[in-house]
């Protein structure tokens, strides 16, 4: 397909895609990736085959082994009036033996109300993610990855606590140019989530699948995801995703998605942003997600830095 045919149907695609974010709808969803990034939130969540930039740490580390640069960024997300998130991802090279990546992501709640008594003044959950990542390449078309995190959550006003660690293996293959297949194998080896009380709750391995193309000018990238949750114990499909992102100026980027979740139903939920990228170095991410109620809408905001 010629060139330029593939950049009109990448913004026709788009186009398209903003307008069911502006139609109204019922849906709303909380979207609860591992890394809350207005990239990947605008994008409705289709990363793992895109996976080119420091949240690779999380969702696919394989992604590691493809950059150029050693980078960081931190970011901010308003889900609701008392649920924030806050996100940390960076990455360095290793000579000649790939990148190591390191994350962390809090997502806290304030004001929780319960139907059972208190222990504590406070009413916070608090859940994070701690991630160390490798990722590397392994032959021209294929870069792999490894995971290894820890996640919690924390209640004080009921004195719960839980833990769980886990580790992760992402690939990433190019069969051809502009075409990558990713995957993403959450929790290979058995992971269990202790609470304080004694319990033990196992983690079941999920499997996230995607595909992305990227235009010959590098000016657009579609993408999607399957994630399938619990291999081995009543598979399901957890979640659907499509997302776009067109380079609109040399510095100025637009994406859209849509995420279809069993959280929500499979009912399909809209995102949009924009990414500013300064001096090459600097780059500015901003996301809004599409809630039909119109009560409340999720904002996202990052900002990175390569060196």
């Amino acid at each position: 397909m010629p060139r330029k045919m593939i950049t009109i149907a990448s913004i026709l695609f788009a186009a398209i895609l903003f307008l069911w974010i502006c139609y109204p709808s019922e849906a709303y969803v909380g979207i609860g990736f591992s890394s809350p990034s207005p990239r990947i939130i605008a994008m409705g969540g289709a990363y793992v085959a895109v996976a080119d930039d420091a949240n690779a740490v999380f969702l696919n580390p394989a992604g590691l082994g493809r950059n150029q640069n050693d980078g960081i960024s931190i970011g901010y997300g308003s889900l609701l009036v008392n649920r924030k998130e806050y996100y940390y991802a960076g990455l360095l090279r290793i000579g000649n033996f790939g990148y190591i990546g390191t994350g962390y992501r809090l997502d806290k709640i304030d004001n929780l109300s319960f139907s059972v008594p208190v222990t504590t003044e406070s009413a916070q959950d608090l859940n994070d993610d701690i991630a160390i990542s490798y990722g590397f390449k392994a032959l021209d078309s294929l870069l792999i990855g490894l995971k290894f995190h820890r996640i919690s959550e924390q209640i004080d006003a009921i004195n719960y606590k839980g833990d769980a660690y886990g580790l992760s293996m992402g690939l990433l293959l190019h069969p051809i140019n502009q075409l990558s297949i990713g995957t993403l194998f959450e929790n290979i080896i058995n992971t269990n989530y202790k609470y304080s009380n004694g319990v033990e709750s196992k983690i079941y391995p999920n499997v996230v699948l995607g595909l992305s193309y990227q235009s010959i000018d590098n000016r657009s990238i579609l993408a999607t995801d399957l994630n399938v949750k619990n291999i081995g114990n009543n598979a399901e499909l957890q979640s659907a995703s499509i997302g776009a992102e067109i380079r609109i100026f040399t510095n100025l980027s637009f994406r859209a998605g849509y995420l279809s979740s069993k959280d929500n139903n499979y009912q399909a939920t809209g995102s949009a942003g924009l990414g500013i990228n300064i001096l090459n170095n600097l780059q500015i991410d901003i996301a809004v997600q599409h809630t039909g109620e119109r009560k409340y809408v999720p904002q996202y905001f990052s900002i990175g830095y390569r060196f």
